[in-house]
């Protein structure tokens, strides 16, 4: 059984279902692959588990990091119940995800999805976000034009043959580094 590192630091979506919002994540991990999920929150609150055998597990969250292991249950999903709005960084590395929908993470400052397989993902509602991480996934395109606050942004080793920055002029980090790009303008980021 290998282990899965989840980092769910402030927000996180492997299929997570809040009782004011819904992220949802799908994973092609194996059942009974290891998760961890790491998790921290603008307030202390608690959030319940499922790793998708149907069974909420409570957990406690504050602003420190918090993590909680488990294993990916019968339906490969896991869904988080609570409040969408306390959480404000998540991240899940190397977890296989298929899809996300961070939609309601409406506070999310800091956002890492690496090392997964999603091909899209919509950030409209994520107006928050300063740094982001997308790096070694099979994605060709995002759109962060809405992201003012863009500082920090990693999209190396996807399959991105260019990328518009035009519009984040806070930005001053740019991977893209393991992508067919044949040129990229960041004449419009000062930083």
């Amino acid at each position: 059984m290998k282990k899965i590192v989840v980092s769910l630091i402030g927000i996180f979506a492997t299929m997570m279902a809040f009782a004011q919002g819904t992220v949802f994540t799908g994973t092609s991990s194996a059942i009974g692959d290891t998760v961890e999920l790491r998790v921290r929150s603008i307030v202390p609150t608690t959030i319940e588990v499922d790793w998708g055998n149907g069974t909420r597990v409570p957990l406690d969250v504050d602003s420190a990091i918090t993590v909680m292991p488990g294993a990916i249950g019968g339906e490969g999903n896991i869904t988080v119940y609570g409040n969408a709005e306390d959480l404000w960084v998540f991240s899940i590395y190397d977890a296989g995800l298929t899809s996300v929908d961070v939609s309601d993470l409406v506070n999310v400052t800091c956002l890492g999805l690496g090392g997964n397989e999603l091909t899209e993902i919509d950030l409209s509602n994520n107006l928050k976000i300063d740094e982001l991480t997308l790096s070694d996934n099979p994605m060709s395109t995002v759109d962060v034009s809405m992201l003012e606050n863009l500082e920090y942004f990693v999209i190396s080793r996807c399959e991105f043959e260019s990328v518009d920055v035009s519009k984040n002029a806070k930005l001053g980090s740019l991977y893209v580094s393991g992508n067919p790009m044949k040129s990229l303008d960041v004449s419009n980021n000062p930083e």
